[in-house]
Formats: C-alpha cells, structure tokens, sequence
C-alpha cells in the first residue's frame, strides 16, 4: 500500500510541536508538566504593563532590586529596546500581571522553530538548493533542541525573552520578503525588520542578508520602490524610538544604559571601558566561542559554567561550517547568487557577532553562549548550501551524525544544570 506524502507544512509543524513540548516541560523527564513560573526579572511585562497604563517608567520589584534597570529622576526604565514589551501587551490585556510567563516564552520558541523551516523552504525554493523537507526538518530539531535556543526559550526573563523574541519577528521578516509578491509584502517585511532591531539593536547587521534576497528576487524590478516600501517602517520605528528616548531621558540618542543599576560582576570593566569596547573582543571571542566546556565523571558528563563555553562545542554542527568555508573558493565560479547568499550570510553573522563580542561580559549568567543565539542563523546558512553542494554523499550523513547527537545531549545537559530538570 502507498504511503500518502506528508505535506511539508504538516510535518514541520509537527517538529516544531515536538519540540515545543520539550521547551513546555511536558516532555520534559520527571517533570512532566507545563512550565508557567514567574520570576523578579519579568521587566518586559511591567513595561507592557506600564504601556497599557500611558507610562513609560516600571516599578521597581523589592526583589532583585532594580538590578539592570535605569534610574533617572527617581524613575526606573528599561535601557533595553522596547519590541519585547509590545508582544508581552496582549498578555498583560488579558491576564494582568499574571502572566504564563514560561508558557508564553515556550509558544514564542515554537513558532522560532517553525518559520526557521519555513525559510530554508523558501531559500530551497528560490536558490534552487537540492535539499530536502526531511533534511530541513533535521535542521529544526538541530535548531530547536541541538542549541543555546532550548534553554533560552523555557526562560521568561528580560535578557533570555529579548533574544528568542528577536529571533522570532527577524524570522518571519526574512520569510516575507522570500514570499512577497508586491509592495504590500516588502512593507510587512520591513515592518518586522524593525520590529527585529528594535528588539536586539546589532540585528540591523543582518542587513547584507537582506539585501541578497532582495537583489536576487526583484533585481532591477521596481527596485526603487521596493526598497521605499521596505525602508519606511524601519524609518518610522527609528523615529518612534527616538521619542520613547525623549520622553523619557530628555535625549533621542539616549536609551538610559549609561544610568544602569549594574551588577558588581560587572562594574570594574563597565568604569574602566564602558559598555561596549574592543578590550572585550578577543576574551569574548574565546569564550563565546573556542573555549571547552568543563567535565565531570558523573551524569550528565558537563558541568555548569556561568561565564559559559563555545558554541563549536555546545553545537558542534557549527564546526561543518570550516568544510564549508573551504569549499566556497572551489564553488565560486558557478551558481553565483548561491555564492553571494553564502558570504552575506556570513558577513551579517560576523557583523553580529564582532557587536556581541564587544559587550562587557560574555552573557553571564548563562549555559554556553547565550549571545550565539543573535546570530546562529545566518551560520546555519553556509552548513545548509554545504548539504546542498553534496547531497548524496553518504560521509556527509555519516559525519553530521555524532555531532547532532552531541548538539541534543549537551543542551538537554544544559537544561538539566540551568533548570535542575530535564534529565
């Protein structure tokens, strides 16, 4: 009997509910059961609180007093951007500030996962790249279950929420400008861009992306007024955010950092370099990304680091990414719009992640590298055109193997040492 063919928007969603029900603590080993918690840095729902309300500024909670908010003439203020809080509004409409606020970050995770496949779909679709609804489905369990990004999505709280939100509109930002079919599209596209910005700034280095995309599928069609359609809302949230700055600092420029209620971890390299610096680079580097993890001869093998571990350990199907690179100066005289997606996809993550590097402090408090999250996407990418180039090949299959595997257990590990459950 033939089997009937799963269409591929069933069976993505199917992944993505699979590893949702992880992200949810259903399926998570003796726990068993939706994760709703709250906790005191829920800062994103007192600010969609104070929104709802006409107010910019938040209460300050006696627990874990003030830490990272900005205080100016006797207010406290988020110095981070605002997008995070207006997704958090309807749910503060609804159920006030007893939010799900666990439950909340877990459904954002799950629609991370899937509109992830749903681009590759589409990037297989108009690249013309040889891989399949299966493989791409491998990619989302990757993704979903095999980086920082399981952890991060059972977190509620301002740092982790701000991140798997930023994920979330630049996602379905690049799956609509890959089906627009006129300016209606390109402009709900750039709306979500800015949406993506201005919920972690240094995404607005994934515009090189972007501008690929854009170029292979209008090229010189309509150009100009595609591009004033995809513009005009980055434009205006550009505008808007330099009124919320005003209303509340006096400043368009000013976002409050320099006014943070900052950490004593912190405080020594927030004085003697400020928030952002070069000094950080090479330290960050390292950490964010070469430095190995720490063992234990007791399950499960890792243990916990706070200041965190490299991404190439913690997900070593980043490390498909060196064949790739080499591979590139072999593949550069055919299919080149293929070529360019792959460098553009690796000159926004690079652009990211230098902006990232150079942040005091590599993410603590953390498993691995939190940070990673911001521009694992477009790592992903070259890895994908990789499979592409060598679809049949069966060391391909063979060598993706252990590292999957590896990617799963060490961020169910890392469940298990951030949460105390999973395992």
């Amino acid at each position: 009997m033939k089997m009937i063919p799963i269409p591929y928007y069933l069976k993505f969603i199917l992944v993505a509910l699979l590893v949702w029900l992880f992200y949810s603590g259903i399926f998570l080993p003796e726990y068993f059961h939706f994760r709703t918690e709250s906790n005191g840095f829920h800062y994103f729902k007192d600010l969609a609180y104070s929104f709802l309300h006409g107010h910019t500024d938040v209460r300050c909670p006696a627990y874990p007093d003030c830490h990272d908010l900005s205080e100016f003439h006797g207010k406290n203020y988020l110095y981070w951007p605002p997008v995070p809080a207006i997704i958090y509004m309807p749910w503060v409409a609804i159920f006030g500030l007893n939010t799900p606020d666990d439950l909340i970050v877990s459904i954002i995770g799950f629609l991370n996962v899937l509109f992830f496949m749903l681009v590759l779909k589409q990037m297989a679709k108009w690249f013309q790249l040889n891989i399949s609804d299966n493989l791409i489905a491998w990619f989302g369990i990757f993704w979903g279950l095999g980086t920082v990004h399981f952890y991060m999505s059972m977190n509620s709280s301002v740092w982790f929420f701000a991140q798997v939100v930023a994920q979330l509109v630049l996602l379905t930002s690049i799956y609509m400008l890959l089906i627009a079919k006129g300016k209606t599209g390109i402009l709900l596209s750039g709306l979500l861009f800015a949406g993506a910005v201005f919920s972690r700034n240094h995404l607005i280095f994934s515009i090189p992306f972007f501008v690929c995309i854009y170029a292979y599928k209008f090229g010189k069609i309509k150009w100009f007024q595609h591009s004033i359609s995809f513009g005009i809302p980055i434009l205006l949230a550009f505008i808007l955010n330099g009124w919320y700055n005003y209303a509340r600092f006096g400043d368009v420029m000013n976002n409050g950092l320099y006014y943070q209620n900052i950490h004593p971890y912190f405080k020594e390299n927030f004085e003697n370099f400020g928030f952002f610096s070069f000094h950080y680079i090479p330290e960050n580097f390292f950490i964010e990304v070469l430095k190995f993890p720490k063992f234990q001869a007791a399950f499960p093998l890792l243990l916990m680091d706070y200041d965190g571990f490299g991404l190439l350990w913690n997900s070593p199907v980043f490390l498909f990414l060196i064949p790739a690179v080499i591979l590139i100066f072999f593949q550069w005289k055919t299919k080149l719009m293929l070529n360019w997606l792959f460098v553009t996809s690796l000159i926004s993550s690079v652009c990211i992640a230098l902006l990232v590097f150079s942040i005091m402090g590599p993410g603590w408090v953390q498993f691995a590298s939190r940070y990673s999250l911001d521009y694992q996407f477009f790592l992903i990418i070259p890895i994908v055109i990789l499979f592409h180039w060598y679809p049949n090949k069966k060391w391909m299959k063979y060598a993706s193997v252990i590292p999957l595997l590896w990617s799963i257990f060490s961020n169910f590990a890392g469940v298990y040492l951030f949460y105390g459950i999973g395992i």
